[in-house]
């Protein structure tokens, strides 16, 4: 890890001293000598961390501690280099703003900063002699008796075979908790016949998460060993090689391991491999996989037959990609929920898992505290066991102070971050900044990894793509949990497990990478330090007042604030103390103003406030247009006085996003010499419009040229008449990269012909006037992508209420959603929204029909229902849902007590899903599977929380609710493997609702698998 960091310390580095040569000019020798001296160790770090990653793999490297050592130095020299720049570049700047007085007052002696560079390059020197010294004093040959003792060792073990047993974990138990619907899930999906191909399935988790086990149990369910002719498993590591993987499937058949075997090249292993499986139902099992390509030089080693192969791949990260390979989605394993967590931690800790009620207020705090994993639940369980466990002492300490815990559970967790991708590390690593259980915006971690310079733009891709594929490669390794989705499926919020956000803060305070601090009304701040990066929570005002050093290390500060008042002194500390920050993070503070002070922060470049109270700003001060490095402004609230006039001066500026309204000024006449256009603006959000913002409009090819995001806020205070909305929206033709448009509180337009720029690949309309003529012009773009309709209003009551879309309009669009809609009627003619993918209907309470044309919809893959009227969700049990498309629906939304609900929307609706299977959706059939579950789980609640009245009945009212969730869990995994079972299926739908039968009949008369687990209370 030092090797990445300090390299990316030094490559980050050398790029300042490229961009700011000009700044530089009194010391530009001793710089560039500097740079040389940069890129040379960058090039000598990137080659001595893939050296150790071999030696990881090998043996460990005797030299390692002086490696070690060095490094650090190196990194904090690099540093103490980068700060010495960073404090003459800072004095160039201010000493341009002040007059001929002030400059004098203020002088700085250049000859003490090429002395100082001097100073650095010598240590430089130094590290690396005494690196060759202490190195070459360590190193030795390796011994003929050690040779001898290889060579002895390779040929007892049959020369070059490997050990196919992966040492485990003595944290593994076999109580299995919270895995019984996801063993009953995977063992159909295994054994269903509608899958006659060879069909990959990956189990998919963060360490711990129980992956192994559950692959176990489904190995040895009786319905897998009746169902295989052969089944192999395999244990494996992120050492394992494509050779070892074959040769330890082929040891567990019946060919076994020979001599000519072991001598075989892989391409003949894996011919012999597909010989031994051919002709056969099988099953593989490959536990312990990692992404390291293994699986694409493999794969064609597994006959693709009709007797339907199965390959079952445990793996904290994805490995397998390709559609030819696999029919379903990886399976990812979720946390358990708080019930599930105490009943682990009790059958780990108490003779026969029974939890002494006096104790179990305490206990449910230490399972709770664990956060759903596994690993954490057992190795605490571990460590409680050593002490006495009836003592309340015991149960009343804090989790906090086992530390023993929390090592065992890094250690294992460790792994996952020392194999990642070095671009990957310091994005892994600055999740370390946010609270425990934060819900990070996916969108803010992007622009903050941007300005970081952890994302840099690559192969004509832009830094935002780049920085998504970076958070879905970490999604895909289990290091980051994704909340929720956006409509059109991209991640909308996600967050780190508190055990690997305590991996990120051990890593990154030993780097001094970063340093959190959580701070109380009574604390004192903590001492001085070099961490570049800050994250203050809790009592922030507190903090800032208390704050008493010269924070210079600081690049980065990040304030997760409790809805404290920031006020003027606050400003005035951090413009004085963090005077070099390039990242300020406001989270949840009350600020009433900016202060002209701000253009302190000489080297900012991102700078985002945030409340969840809409914050009224008076203005933005002028000396902000100074900051010649700023990219970013984000505020959530309003501006209310115009912005300043010199922003136009900004060409750096990127992102200018102001969430409820700002106004800006037009732009100054050009002056000789002088830029006064936004050139580099991507992101323009918030912008009050009147009818005086057509003439700006009009200007923007020469002002902000490269616009993609625009967020346009009609002022209600100065409305526009309906001609003059309309010439408005016609001036964004003059945005020719405008890829994206939002537009609130627009009032009743002028329906035109070429209204808007066919460049729009996607259109929010939130609380606008939306007529038929309006939506059929929406349908002409060629590029619309994505459509969201939110609260639109019709201009006239005597105008229809429906929308209608005909052949070919809609062309292109995959994405389409209405919320809060007043229409009665939907119509769409055949032809209409052919690449339709995703359709969300919420709250459009007077909508009483859905276009038939929809279930011939060959593209459509997810429908979602909620908030919608009662007549309307009758009419969607009639509805034909097309083949390969999921329905997600409030209607079975459930209250639960012990966050017991396991299924959550991906978009943060609160929302569950439906998977129906392919039989079922190919036939068409009444979605009663939908309703009777809402039924089922409705009638299960009482019975369950009104035991206590029950108390006559009570071991049958124990028996009732076992029987109904059975049921209920029958229902919603039934996965309709014939027509005629269909038939019965829909039989049983109807019945159930009277309950005329005992349950225990029901489920005999209609074949619920005998291998469900009972849960018995």
């Amino acid at each position: 890890m030092a090797d990445s960091v300090a390299s990316f310390v030094l490559e980050k580095f050398a790029e300042v001293l490229k961009q700011e040569i000009s700044l530089l000019s009194g010391v530009k020798e001793q710089v560039k000598s500097l740079e040389n001296e940069l890129v040379m160790i960058n090039g000598f770090l990137r080659n001595s961390e893939g050296d150790q990653q071999q030696q990881q793999q090998q043996q460990h490297d005797h030299n390692d501690a002086v490696k070690e050592a060095f490094i650090e130095q190196i990194r904090d020299v690099a540093r103490d280099a980068e700060d010495v720049i960073d404090k003459y570049i800072v004095h160039v700047i201010k000493q341009k703003r002040r007059t001929i007085p002030g400059k004098l007052l203020h002088s700085l002696d250049v000859h003490d900063v090429a002395n100082t560079i001097t100073d650095i390059k010598n240590i430089i020197s130094n590290c690396f002699a005494n690196r060759e010294k202490y190195a070459n004093q360590g190193s030795r040959q390796p011994s003929r008796i050690d040779v001898d003792a290889a060579a002895a060792v390779a040929a007892a073990d049959g020369g070059s075979r490997p050990s196919f047993r992966r040492s485990r974990t003595a944290v593994e138990r076999d109580h299995v908790v919270g895995l019984e619907d996801h063993i009953y899930k995977l063992v159909n999906q295994l054994t269903q016949d509608r899958c006659s191909r060879r069909d990959v399935i990956s189990i998919t988790g963060m360490g711990g998460s129980g992956k192994t086990k559950l692959a176990k149990k489904i190995y040895q369910h009786n319905a897998v060993i009746a169902y295989f002719q052969t089944r192999v498993w395999v244990d494996g590591s992120r050492e394992y090689k494509s050779r070892d993987w074959l040769l330890g499937i082929l040891s567990c058949l019946t060919i076994g391991i020979t001599n000519e075997i072991l001598g075989m090249p892989d391409d003949k292993l894996k011919q012999t491999l597909r010989k031994g499986l051919q002709g056969k139902r099988y099953l593989v099992v490959m536990d312990g996989m990692w992404n390291n390509g293994v699986w694409n030089t493999i794969n064609t080693a597994f006959p693709d037959e009709p007797k339907g192969g199965r390959i079952l791949i445990t793996c904290r990260e994805k490995v397998v990609t390709s559609i030819d390979d696999c029919t379903t989605l990886p399976y990812s394993l979720p946390p358990l929920n708080e019930k599930q967590s105490l009943e682990l931690l009790c059958k780990n800790v108490f003779p026969n898992g029974d939890c002494p009620r006096n104790l179990k207020t305490y206990v449910k705090q230490h399972a709770e505290s664990c956060k759903g994993l596994p690993l954490s639940i057992v190795v605490l369980g571990d460590n409680l066991k050593r002490k006495d466990i009836f003592s309340y002492r015991t149960w009343s300490d804090t989790i906090d102070a086992d530390s023993n815990h929390r090592k065992q559970c890094l250690d294992i967790l460790g792994q996952s971050y020392k194999h990642l991708p070095r671009h990957l590390k310091c994005c892994f690593l600055y999740l370390g900044l946010f609270p425990k259980q934060f819900e990070i915006p996916a969108r803010q971690l992007i622009e903050l990894w941007s300005a970081e310079g952890f994302i840099k733009a690559n192969g004509g891709r832009d830094v935002v793509k780049v920085a998504e594929d970076c958070l879905e490669e970490l999604i895909d390794r289990s290091l980051i949990e994704v909340v929720s989705k956006r409509t059109d499926g991209g991640v909308k919020t996600c967050r780190i497990h508190y055990l690997l956000q305590e991996l990120c803060k051990s890593e990154s305070e030993r780097e001094k990478f970063l340093e959190v601090h959580r701070i109380s009304d009574s604390e004192v701040p903590p001492p001085w330090s070099k961490a570049r990066r800050l994250s203050i929570q809790g009592s922030t005002s507190h903090y800032i007042s208390s704050f008493s050093y010269n924070a210079s290390s600081a690049r980065s500060l990040l304030l997760f604030s409790e809805n404290n008042l920031f006020e003027t002194n606050h400003w005035q500390k951090i413009c004085k103390s963090f005077m070099y920050v390039r990242l300020l993070y406001l989270w949840k503070v009350q600020i009433e103003s900016i202060p002209k002070d701000i253009e302190n922060l000489v080297l900012l470049r991102y700078i985002r406030i945030w409340n969840d109270q809409v914050l009224k700003i008076p203005a933005i001060p002028d000396s902000i247009c100074s900051l010649r490095y700023l990219e970013s402004i984000d505020i959530n609230g309003q501006v209310i006085e115009y912005l300043p006039k010199k922003i136009w001066r900004m060409k750096q500026l990127r992102h200018l996003k102001v969430s409820k309204s700002m106004r800006l000024r037009d732009p100054p006449r050009r002056n000789s010499g002088t830029s006064v256009a936004l050139v580099n603006l991507r992101i323009l959000s918030g912008l009050a419009v009147d009818k005086k913002t057509k003439l700006l409009m009009a200007k923007a090819r020469s002002k902000f040229p490269n616009v993609e995001k625009l967020h346009l806020v009609s002022d209600t205070k100065k409305p526009m008449v309906e001609s003059e909305v309309a010439d408005l929206l016609e001036s964004l033709k003059n945005l020719q990269r405008l890829k994206s448009l939002k537009v609130v509180n627009f009032p009743k337009f002028q329906p035109r012909i070429s209204l808007l720029p066919s460049t729009l690949n996607k259109i929010t309309i939130v609380s606008s006037c939306l007529d038929l003529e309006h939506f059929k012009i929406l349908g002409q773009l060629s590029n619309l992508r994505i459509l969201k309709l939110r609260k639109t209003y019709r201009s006239s009551p005597n105008m229809p209420s429906k929308l209608s879309c005909l052949r070919g309009e809609f062309s292109t669009l995959e994405v389409f959603q209405m919320m809060g809609l007043t229409i009665e009627t939907w119509e769409m003619k055949r032809g209409a929204m052919p690449n339709l993918q995703r359709l969300v209907i919420k709250d459009c309470y007077e909508l009483r029909n859905l276009p038939n044309e929809l279930s011939n919809s060959i593209k459509l893959r997810h429908v979602e229902v909620s908030e919608m009227s009662e007549n309307f969700m009758k009419l969607l049990v009639e509805f034909k849902v097309p083949k390969e498309c999921e329905l997600l629906t409030d209607s079975n939304v459930q209250e639960m007590d012990d966050n017991e609900n396991d299924f959550y929307d991906a978009s943060g609706d609160d929302l569950n899903y439906y998977d129906p299977s392919p039989s079922r959706q190919a036939g068409g059939e009444k979605m009663a599977d939908i309703i009777v579950p809402v039924f089922m789980e409705n009638l299960t609640k009482p019975v369950g929380h009104e035991a206590n009245l029950l108390l006559e009945v009570k071991d049958h009212v124990c028996l009732l609710e076992d029987d109904l969730g059975i049921i209920n869990t029958f229902l919603k995994d039934f996965d309709g493997k014939q027509n005629e079972h269909n038939v019965m299926f829909f039989g049983w739908a109807m019945i159930t609702p009277s309950l005329k039968k005992p349950t225990g009949d029901i489920s005999v008369e209609f074949g619920i698998p005998a291998d469900k687990p009972r849960m018995r209370k």
